[in-house]
């Protein structure tokens, strides 16, 4: 009965200003509205290109989810 899973992805730093990624998370749900905020590890800030990871539990079993990851520095949230 598997009711965890790893999320993974990649930010970082937008090269054309912003400065350094700030805030991180995985937004989590049953549809596109998701519902659920995971924070990334590690822990932001991330000064380069840094692979994240947020683990879930309390999966339900023959569900689909959909996930995104959320990264944010001091002028804008990607996605919004």
């Amino acid at each position: 009965s598997h009711t965890g899973a790893t999320l993974t992805g990649q930010v970082a730093p937008d090269p054309t200003g912003g400065g350094d990624v700030t805030g991180c998370h995985f937004d989590i749900g049953t549809d596109t509205s998701y519902g659920t905020e995971v924070p990334c590890q590690p822990a932001t800030p991330y000064t380069s290109s840094t692979a994240v990871t947020a683990d879930v539990s309390g999966l339900a079993m023959e569900t689909t989810y959909h996930y995104r990851l959320v990264a944010s520095n001091s002028v804008d949230s990607n996605p919004p």
